[in-house]
């Protein structure tokens, strides 16, 4: 009994499949890895982030460009959320009204950080009504969870009831 009660419990566990977000702040990758990569590469596992067109990254020593581009490849399974940005010089841009693209749609920095992106490649760049000079700060990776519909716990729960049912009428 103990055991089919066990069992019971670990399958429940499995199926909430409680997933824990990741944060990738880039002045620490940067640091921790000795700076950047050629052709500004990084490779972080589950998200490859390429900046190009003059990006300017937090830690990095380059000067901004107005037209700067990040493109982040996201694999299968996983979403990135809470982008922040920093503008060089005053600090964040998560609470302004300031805009940039992603994807070619015009969003306020204010807005970003409670998206929550997949795709295949995901383009970040200057522009939209009110746009500024900008450089990717940090985000989050987490795994895309796939929740399970009610008729699977209700199957569970309808299959441990013919196991209680069947050991009862072998008992007596």
């Amino acid at each position: 009994m103990l055991r089919i009660v066990l069992s019971l419990v670990a399958a429940a566990g499995t199926l909430a499949g409680a997933a824990s977000a990741r944060t990738i702040r880039i002045a620490d990758v940067l640091a921790n890895s000795g700076g950047m990569a050629e052709g500004g590469f990084l490779d972080l596992g589950e998200v490859q982030v390429q900046f190009g067109n003059g990006a300017r990254l937090s830690g990095a020593a380059s000067a901004p460009s107005a037209a700067a581009h990040t493109a982040i490849s996201v694999n299968s399974g996983f979403r990135i959320s809470n982008l922040r940005f920093d503008d060089f010089a005053r600090g964040s841009l998560t609470m302004t009204g300031r805009t940039l693209l992603i994807n070619n749609v015009s969003q306020r920095f204010a807005d970003v950080g409670g998206l929550a992106l997949s795709g295949p490649v995901i383009n970040i760049g200057s522009g939209g009504a009110d746009p500024t000079r900008f450089e990717l700060e940090a985000f989050d990776v987490e795994p895309v969870v796939t929740p399970i519909p009610a008729a699977g716990v209700l199957m569970i729960a309808g299959l441990a009831g013919f196991g209680f049912a069947s050991r009862k009428k072998k008992e007596t």
